[in-house]
């Protein structure tokens, strides 16, 4: 590697537990996060063709009780 400290950065994420944990969640995150503005999409597309409300799509798409807080706040920050 050219760049010395950019080649022990990499190892540390390649070869080293901790930093193979950092990138995991990292990605777990990012698939979360992913995850999340899907079901928003899919809730608001729900609540324009279907006419139903915020609490009618997600007892179709099952979101937990515990989680829909989190899709109201996200919903009505657009």
């Amino acid at each position: 590697m050219i760049n010395k400290e950019l080649g022990d950065r990499t190892r540390y994420f390649k070869e080293t537990e901790e930093g193979v944990e950092a990138v995991c969640k990292v990605m777990e995150d990012m698939r979360t996060e992913k995850a999340r503005e899907t079901r928003i999409d899919d809730i608001q597309k729900m609540m324009i063709k279907l006419k139903m409300t915020v609490d009618q799509a997600m007892d179709v798409l099952d979101i937990p009780a515990s989680e829909r807080s989190i899709y109201i706040d996200k919903i009505c920050a657009k």
